[in-house]
């Protein structure tokens, strides 16, 4: 679903919980039941997410604005079983979410950001990735019934530019990462594979499997 823009997703928990995500591409507002969301009126793109219960009715939404000239993008959310809001981000601007503040110091570029919103939307945790060229994504969401999310997407970092995810130092290239963190937001294992080619690989998608086994689909210009 989108908000007047492009890009977003919806995911819907094993018992029927509803997140949608999107961005949008000019200032206004948007209504759904009884919850209203006044965008930006800046001339970049800021992000929304909504929490639908099993019944379908909006229970909230929360936006991310845009500050500087960069827009704030999304291509994923999840929601578990607990009505809790997984949210991923790509943005340039410092951003204060659950006490922490996440950012890109390594180079001051653009960065991803990974957030947990609890049932009521309010800010839970919220994890930072990056690295140089502004070239993180966090493509898609899915999360197990322990709470625990696991993402799919990709970074670029180089010898002067280090990559990075939460406290985790990611590998120097231009590659697919595949993490998994635990309830608290702690990063658990981080999978990557070290390409370096010009186009390097991607991850775009994650499902989780019967036994707790996952499944990633992406790309790869390696040879």
């Amino acid at each position: 679903m989108t908000f007047n823009g492009y890009d977003g997703d919806i995911y819907v928990s094993r018992n029927g919980h509803l997140a949608i995500c999107g961005h949008e591409m000019q200032f206004g507002t948007f209504q759904l039941d009884t919850i209203t969301m006044t965008f930006n009126p800046g001339t970049s793109d800021d992000v929304a997410v909504v929490l639908m219960d099993t019944a379908g009715n909006a229970k909230w939404g929360r936006i991310i604005p845009a500050t500087n000239q960069y827009p704030v993008t999304t291509y994923a959310c999840a929601v578990d079983d607990s009505a809790n809001v997984y949210f991923g981000v790509q943005m340039s601007d410092l951003l204060q979410f659950g006490g922490n503040t996440l950012s890109n110091p390594t180079s001051l570029s653009v960065y991803s950001a990974l957030l947990r919103y609890d049932a009521q939307g309010n800010e839970d945790w919220g994890i930072a990735m990056g690295g140089d060229y502004g070239r993180s994504f966090v493509y898609d969401i899915t999360v197990n019934t322990e709470q625990q999310a696991v993402f799919a997407g990709k970074y670029i970092t180089t010898p002067t530019v280090p990559g990075f995810l939460g406290n985790v130092s990611l590998p120097m290239g231009t590659s697919l990462v595949v993490a998994k963190t635990d309830s608290a937001g702690n990063v658990l294992w981080v999978k990557t594979d070290n390409a370096i080619a010009q186009g390097g690989s991607e991850a775009h998608s994650v499902a989780l499997m019967p036994g707790g086994k996952y499944v990633v689909a992406g790309n790869t210009q390696e040879v």
